[in-house]
């Protein structure tokens, strides 16, 4: 088991974000009644993630480190990025 990753400021453990800029053209599906049909996962397609490169606490938003340095590299989802 991997251990936790713990803030150095906060100590929470709680997990991280990063701060990513988003571009592209996505294409948004209904039926028709129209609405929104259920499967959009096709949507992340045309989409393009900038940044991400520093970890913040979900807990106080300081920076707790590098991207790189912290992340597991396992998806809860299948992943989308280019």
């Amino acid at each position: 088991m991997a251990n936790k990753i713990i803030c150095p400021h906060c100590k929470s453990d709680g997990g991280f974000f990063t701060k990513e800029r988003i571009t592209g053209t996505a294409h948004m599906y209904y039926n028709s009644a129209g609405d929104l049909e259920e499967e959009q996962g096709a949507m992340y397609d045309g989409l393009s993630r900038h940044g991400g490169t520093k970890a913040y606490c979900k807990q106080c938003y300081k920076p707790i480190g590098k991207t790189k340095d912290l992340a597991s590299g396992n998806h809860e989802e299948e992943s989308w990025r280019r």
